[in-house]
């Protein structure tokens, strides 16, 4: 188990924060990039993967959507659908 480390919860927060304002500005790209950064230090989010998923759709980037509508599935454990 990881030790609690307040400052890189900061910088977490603030980069998903910083997303989240440059989403609102419609600036998707920018968003993209800082989820990304957060998502390097806690990939564990399912909501910031599912965020990163849409945005990866909408930017083209089907790859990265895919990989991480597959953490969401895994996380969350959903059931498959046949």
């Amino acid at each position: 188990m990881q030790q609690y480390q307040p400052l890189l919860a900061l910088k977490y927060s603030c980069l998903k924060n910083l997303g989240m304002l440059d989403l609102k500005a419609g600036d998707n790209a920018k968003a993209f990039d800082f989820f990304l950064e957060a998502l390097q230090l806690d990939d564990t989010d399912t909501a910031l993967l599912y965020k990163v998923g849409c945005l990866a759709e909408k930017l083209d980037k089907f790859d990265v959507a895919t990989a991480a509508f597959y953490e969401v599935h895994f996380f969350i454990k959903l059931p498959v659908k046949n």
